[in-house]
């Protein structure tokens, strides 16, 4: 008599990622210029929808890439995001622990050697301060999953202003806007502007 197989058991992870809306995620996509942003399990199988013909793409090369695999692994037993670049792509994971399985949510953008080193730095800033929108989604009760509209929505605002800028001084104030949004706190913060001098710049929930 033959083993019975056994399938493998869908972690709470899965599943819960699996019965969210993620249409506003698709919304900080697009606004961000990031070609590739997906929730991903363990194994780096794919939990929501692509988001157009690129993405769908960048998937599919994406899927025969060991490297991506390697950073998918560090990243959900790390705090830390981990990217790699492989040829034209540069990927960055952060981690999306759970009590039960784990998940990464996975950016990626087409670079060129010229934009390849910023690219990294904004990929693992936008993972950075998306991860607490995405974990709270996750574990918000799926009849109250609006609950968290109101600081998406407002953090969406700050985004469309600047999230597709590669301006130092407009990053750090995107940052700044966020830090007061998730935190309500405000962060002051200095940038250097002609003849040396320091200009005082500001982020605020207002």
């Amino acid at each position: 008599m033959g083993a019975a197989v056994v399938s493998p058991q869908t972690s709470d992870f899965v599943t819960v990622v699996r019965q969210r809306s993620w249409e506003w995620l698709a919304a900080f996509q697009r606004r961000l210029s990031v070609d590739r942003l997906q929730i991903v399990d363990e194994r780096g199988s794919p939990l929501i929808p692509e988001t157009g013909a690129s993405s769908a793409a960048m998937a599919t090369a994406m899927a025969r890439m060991p490297e991506v695999t390697s950073a998918i692994s560090q990243a959900v037993h790390s705090k830390s995001p981990q990217s790699v670049r492989v040829g034209q792509i540069q990927l960055t994971c952060v981690g999306l622990p759970a009590s039960d399985g784990h998940g990464a949510l996975l950016l990626a953008r087409t670079v060129t050697e010229a934009t390849a080193s910023e690219a990294k730095s904004e990929l693992e800033l936008i993972g950075s301060w998306l991860r607490p929108a995405v974990e709270a989604h996750i574990g918000s009760v799926r009849e109250d999953s609006t609950a968290h509209a109101p600081r998406v929505s407002a953090l969406f605002r700050v985004l469309s202003g600047a999230g597709t800028s590669t301006n130092e001084s407009a990053l750090l104030r995107l940052y700044a806007n966020a830090l007061a949004i998730w935190h309500d706190i405000e962060l002051h913060a200095y940038v250097e502007g002609c003849r040396w001098r320091l200009s005082p710049r500001r982020g605020s929930s207002r």
